[in-house]
């Protein structure tokens, strides 16, 4: 398996600073052409990055693994556990899990001894 990991700052650049690292990651690891996960990746990255920023509102770690699957991880420092909620078609926000729930085969998070790490596991398409 291989691995990187990034740690970022509670501000609102932090999350496209974040899909870019996960971009640069994945565009290494991939043989040839862009890697077939990029899209899932960069949005599921950019949702847990967001609710780092927006809720956690401390330092935050994205790590990037591979064996075949992508896995993406960030971890915070707050313990409170991600809420997934399912808004109204009108609302403004409140989709970030949603989204990664939708987009990945699956997805959960972890207590840790100084927040929590909120991960998803991206498969490539059988087709």
């Amino acid at each position: 398996m291989i691995r990187q990991h990034r740690a970022f700052e509670p501000h609102p650049g932090s999350v496209s600073a974040a899909r870019d690292f996960v971009t640069a990651v994945l565009s290494e690891w991939a043989a040839s052409g862009p890697h077939p996960l990029l899209g899932a990746a960069q949005l599921v990255v950019s949702e847990l990055a967001s609710n780092a920023v927006l809720h956690a509102r401390t330092p935050f770690a994205v790590e990037v693994s591979a064996d075949g699957d992508v896995l993406i991880a960030v971890a915070d420092e707050s313990g409170a556990a991600p809420v997934m909620r399912r808004p109204s078609p009108d609302a403004l926000d409140g989709r970030g899990l949603y989204l990664v729930d939708q987009t990945s085969e699956e997805w959960g998070f972890d207590p840790t001894d100084g927040g929590k790490r909120v991960w998803c596991r991206l498969a490539p398409s059988p087709y």
